[in-house]
């Protein structure tokens, strides 16, 4: 839901804070073992810290949450027709991680912690794609609740998710290697089912509810090769030839009473494109209720696995070092402390680590070495008031030996992370030097956590969760915001550094050697590729990939007699898919790079071409694009603010469509660019998005959020020179504000006027939301339609065949042709809507909600009950905030089309009057294509 005033509430949600022994000496010297506080952490204060850490991808917002989904009553189809899907395309959705494919001339694949597996040739094409519906289906699950329709969401094992050294595991839910012998390497993962987000699944031969399964797919097809179920599988490797997965019913509620947490190694023979597994050995840890922390290759075929004891024991940890191949143990050691940490030193015969107490000891960590022959422990050093989430040893400063590197989280006096610090030491443990990143002076939570170390080139690169936009609209998510720097390895000297942005993963970063020298691979939460080189940090490559589409247009680019998909979203850039090949692996026919996410998509001749240019609303600039190929005909900005949305018609008479773009003012432009003229520029307004019709460009503006002199008004231009025709003022004394979201209409269809009616929303706190119509011409009053809903909660204005609607929150209205005006409450929270006929010619309104799609007779408007039920959804397919209904295939039948929505750009303008706006959708997100067909 929105709010006309925001609430500043914790990203990092804590149940607790820690208590008085901590906070004694919280900034105290990490470097100072007499600092360390007496009593340390109890179960509950170290729980707390786990929990913030643990969450990390599933944070409170900012903002305000949305609201609950229909009950489980409502979810049931009430009419005859039904939502069938005819195609659809998922998208890539959370963190992804890169990593390379051997075998293969430059390959990569991204793993993204939302479900889907993709291998990308060194053109960033795609060679293969799997995504959770493809899996879903392999794993033949059906739900527990009967009610549960579609595929649900599950997480891969990447991501913030995967990721803790406060808990008992280290990000290593993915693994390379050759598996069936094809000179390829295959990927293992693991997919966590029917957990985060919960969703009851009945699985053969077990009672549990939620499980992991560990796939392997065929690095050349992506085909299936292999798969396994386990209770709750924590991290997999693959040393040569031989596939280890640690799992542990510690974490998975449902995990029969006997389980063990158990380390299972598999080697496989190959025959009908198949694997064929043997269990060659098995590691139990001494405890149900143990965790598996480190999995870690060493070379010549050994690996290094370490787990620790329950909370409720005094005793830390085990390492132990083992022949991958047979499982014999090199050696065995117990440890003092967890270890959460691990990193081969090869010249030295050394593994280093670092050791974090437990829940009964100090907050402290120690650096320790072990002895890769015999397990030989030596402290090199105690760090207290200090986690180490992250560490690389490597040659940092062109020595004979490697460099350990531990980034550590500094708590504060309440248990909040009020700094990251990186420090390098030598062999002995000796301080060589440090970086900090310090906490946003004006956040008061967890601020920046490094979680991504690594080095080449004489230089250490950081990747890390940064605070500095946290809690500013259009970044009220954790992951949305990272951090990235290259220092030098022998003084810590920043070299270059990123902040405040999706520009980078705040985890991964591949590093990779090609024309421009070492550079830096790294794909930002919005599934944009960034490519930096390494020795300045230059962005010499950048590619959107399959984002979150919010926005679409479509064109028979193909001449194929189906209209293609032009899409747009959270990604920076434009994809062309061809709508008669959708599907797991879609035909991308172009791809286009933008400035920033993509706000809104217009298709219109804007040059003279006797055909469409595609239109593009990118953050910072306008695009306008051939829509053959995707080849920019011009891109224009003139920093005047957030470019969010764009208007496309015919202002001047000439026959080619302008562009209108509504900022701080309004302005108009030709296809090439050219500035043709400017309305009401002034940095303390915000204008809505505009209307063209009758040679007139209408729209509304109001004052900033924190002006004081309040201004707010509606109007109507001169299209040809922007010359104001009329302006009506709204009573500033009212606590409204205007609709800048889809807040204009105009057309003829418009019942008002002889069709020179316009349409403007509005909302406040003394005036219930609605729209007035007024005469085009002249800016008469001619009629309005008021309701129930709070402020700024007015979605979509659009025509209908029976009046002019407009969706708002929990509400449809509508002026009808003959001037009356209703409304009526519904369940959903339609965000936008659309028309068309049912297969028995039904008159058919259709909304987009708070994550899908539902369908009504337009006649529900008139019905008797104050909540109409709706004829069908699409409760638990794909997450449905937007929509196009549109004839794909040219059969006189329209297809409805969902698609996500665009909340960081919602979330922007509201914050520009005063409110803000944030989803906790975990969904699966993509382009769903539907029938509507009787039931």
């Amino acid at each position: 839901m929105t709010r006309n005033r925001k609430r500043l509430t914790p990203i990092l949600a804590a149940t607790a804070v820690l208590a008085v022994g901590l906070s004694a000496t919280a900034f105290a010297d990490p470097s100072d073992p007499a600092a360390a506080p007496a009593n340390g952490l109890t179960a509950e204060q170290r729980a707390d810290i786990e929990t913030r850490f643990a969450s990390l991808g599933d944070a409170t917002p900012v903002g305000e949450t949305s609201a609950a989904p229909e009950s489980e009553a409502a979810q049931a189809a009430t009419g005859n027709l039904a939502f069938t899907e005819k195609a659809s395309l998922e998208t890539d959705n959370g963190l992804g991680a890169l990593a390379e494919v051997g075998g293969t001339h430059g390959d990569q694949v991204l793993i993204n912690n939302w479900g889907t597996v993709t291998r990308l040739d060194d053109d960033q094409e795609v060679v293969w794609r799997r995504t959770p519906s493809t899996l879903w289906t392999e794993w033949n699950l059906t739900a527990v609740r009967p009610w549960d329709r579609g595929i649900p969401a599950f997480r891969v094992y990447v991501g913030t998710s995967a990721t803790s050294s406060v808990g008992d595991y280290i990000d290593r839910g993915y693994a390379l290697g050759d598996l069936n012998g094809d000179g390829v390497d295959d990927i293992a993962f693991i997919s966590m089912v029917g957990d985060s987000p919960s969703y009851g699944v009945k699985f053969p031969d077990t009672k549990m509810t939620q499980a992991t399964f560990v796939d392997v797919l065929d690095g050349r097809t992506g085909a299936t090769i292999w798969q396994q179920r386990h209770t709750n599988a924590r991290m997999v490797q693959i040393v040569d030839g031989t596939l280890i997965v640690a799992d542990q019913p510690n974490g998975n509620r449902t995990a029969p009473a006997d389980a063990l947490a158990r380390t299972y190694a598999y080697t496989f023979t190959t025959g009908g494109g198949a694997l064929t597994a043997t269990n060659t050995w098995t590691v139990d840890a001494a405890s149900r209720a143990s965790s598996w922390n480190v999995l870690e290759p060493l070379g010549n075929g050994r690996v290094a696995l370490s787990w620790s004891e329950p909370a409720s024991t005094q005793q830390g940890g085990h390492l132990m070092v083992l022949d991958a191949a047979t499982g014999a143990a090199v050696w065995n050691v117990a440890t003092p402390q967890p270890i959460r940490n691990l990193g081969l030193d090869a010249r030295r015969g050394l593994l280093a680590a670092t050791e974090q107490a437990t829940y009964t000891a100090d907050v402290q960590y120690e650096l320790v070495t072990f002895g890769l022959a015999d397990g030989a422990r030596t402290v090199l050093g105690t760090r207290v008031n200090a986690l180490p989430t992250a560490m690389t040893v490597a040659d940092i400063t062109g020595g004979r030996d490697a460099e350990y590197v531990v980034a550590e989280a500094l708590p504060d006096a309440i248990g909040y992370m009020h700094a990251a610090q990186i420090r390098a030491t030598d062999g002995r443990g000796a301080q060589l030097w440090t970086y900090t990143v310090k906490r946003n002076s004006a956040w008061s939570k967890d601020g920046p956590l490094v979680f991504g170390l690594h080095a080449a080139d004489g230089t250490v690169l950081a990747s890390w969760l940064d605070d500095t936009r946290k809690g500013e609209a259009g970044a009220r998510t954790v992951e949305e915001i990272a951090g990235i720097a290259a220092l030098s390895g022998r003084d810590g000297e920043v070299r270059w550094e990123k902040r405040g942005g999706p520009i980078a993963s705040p985890i991964y970063a591949l590093l990779e050697d090609g024309h421009h020298g070492t550079t830096v691979a790294t794909v930002s939460v919005d599934q944009t590729r960034h490519v930096y080189r390494l020795s300045d940090g230059r962005e010499v490559g950048k590619t959107p990939l399959y984002g979150e589409f919010s926005q679409l247009v479509t064109y028979d680019i193909n001449g194929d007699g189906v209209r293609d998909l032009i899409t747009g979203g959270y990604a920076h850039g434009v994809l062309a898919f061809d709508g008669a090949h959708l599907g797991p692996e879609p035909k991308l026919l172009w791809r286009a790079t933008t400035a920033g996410s993509v706000h809104d998509l217009e298709l219109a001749d804007v040059t003279g071409s006797s055909r469409p240019e595609v239109v593009v609303a990118a953050s910072d600039e306008a695009v306008v694009l051939d829509v053959r190929d995707g080849d920019v005909e011009s891109a224009f900005g003139d920093g005047n603010g957030l470019v969010w949305t764009v208007e496309v018609g015919d202002i001047d008479r000439d026959d080619d469509a302008e562009i209108v773009i509504p900022t701080d003012g309004v302005r108009a432009y030709n296809g090439d660019g050219r500035r043709l003229w400017t309305y009401g520029a002034d940095a303390d307004l915000v204008y809505a998005d505009v209307a063209i019709a009758d040679d007139s460009v209408y729209g509304m503006y109001v004052t900033r959020q924190g002006v004081e002199s309040r201004r707010l008004a509606s109007f109507g231009l001169d299209g040809e020179r922007g010359r104001k025709r009329w302006s009506v003022d709204g009573d500033p004394s009212l606590e409204g504000t205007i609709s800048l979201w889809n807040g204009v209409q105009a057309g003829d269809t418009l019942p008002f006027a002889d069709g020179h009616g316009v349409a403007f929303a509005f909302g406040s706190t003394a005036k219930d939301t609605g729209f007035e119509v007024r005469d085009g011409r002249t800016g008469e009053l001619l009629g309005s339609a008021g309701g129930t809903s709070g402020a700024g909660l007015a979605h979509q204005l659009t025509s209908g065949p029976d009046g002019f609607w407009q969706a708002r929150a929990a509400q449809l209205a509508r002026i009808a042709f003959d001037g009356t005006t209703s409304a009526k409450l519904v369940i959903a929270n339609p965000f936008a809507i659309g028309f068309t006929t049912g297969p028995n010619g039904e008159q058919l309104v259709v909304s987009a909600n708070e994550g899908y799609l539902s369908m009504w007779e337009t006649s529900m408007l008139e019905s008797p009950n104050t909540y109409p039920d709706d004829l069908d959804s699409t409760v638990a397919q794909m997450e449905a905030w937007n929509m196009a209904v549109v004839d794909l295939d040219g059969d006189g039948v329209d297809e409805v089309i969902g698609l996500a929505h665009d909340a960081i750009g919602y979330d922007l303008m509201l914050d520009a009057v005063g409110a803000g706006f944030w989803s906790s959708s975990i969904g699966r997100e993509g382009i769903q294509v539907f029938q509507i067909t009787a039931a």
